[in-house]
């Protein structure tokens, strides 16, 4: 079963897909296939001891939870929450960075800091796509959830290349109120605060599979 960050991936992709067709170039993207040590093409048998927690595709695509104290622990200064890989006959094509919360650490109690964080949020959030932007260009598309969708990113910004396509996603979830209430083991009954909350995802996969994905509707 296909997760959400996937189904809207790969939606994406699809819409993408039904565009009038041009020949698309980014020599910058396709030649630096990677996410900090990890590329685009390695073989599992490279990074098989830091891979835990398999998930099976089908028989050829598996996804690994990487872990490692020395690597892909961080990209551009924000620390790495998750990563995971994504084998294809024993060949990475996808690499998932989930960062952790930019909202970690702060207390957030009035509207106004609640604001102030979520200004603070965006701007970290942007300064990464201007570090790929530096890196890779001009970003090949962009999309902002003025609907206001529930469980779809706020953000979305993708750079794709002949063969390799980077998408970032920042997603927001809004503190609810007033406090939902739960009983507790000793104390009776308390009250508790669904905090606001965030998330960025980086994805940087091989355009084939993706497009392979789609196709089989996997």
């Amino acid at each position: 079963m296909k997760t959400p960050t996937c189904i809207f991936l790969f939606l994406h992709i699809a819409l993408a897909a039904q565009l009038p067709q041009q020949k698309l170039t980014n020599t910058e993207l396709d030649s630096h296939r990677n996410l900090n040590e990890i590329n685009l093409g390695d073989s599992y048998q490279k990074w098989k001891n830091f891979l835990f927690d398999k998930e099976v595709h089908d028989k050829f695509v598996l996804s690994y939870t990487f872990k490692s104290d020395s690597c892909c622990n961080e990209l551009f200064g924000n620390a790495a929450k998750l990563v995971k890989l994504t084998f294809q006959n024993d060949k990475v094509v996808s690499i998932r960075i989930e960062l952790k919360s930019f909202f970690e650490g702060k207390k957030i109690v009035t509207s106004d800091e609640g604001n102030l964080a979520i200004e603070t949020a965006v701007a970290k959030y942007e300064t990464i796509n201007k570090n790929f932007s530096n890196l890779f260009g001009k970003p090949y598309a962009s999309h902002s959830n003025q609907e206001n969708i529930p469980g779809e990113p706020e953000a979305i910004v993708q750079w794709r290349g002949a063969n390799t396509f980077l998408e970032t996603n920042y997603y927001y979830y809004k503190a609810v109120y007033p406090p939902r209430r739960i009983v507790g083991s000793a104390m009776g009954l308390t009250e508790k605060l669904e905090e606001a909350r965030d998330k960025t995802v980086i994805v940087l996969s091989d355009l084939n599979f993706l497009k392979n994905k789609v196709k089989s509707g996997s």
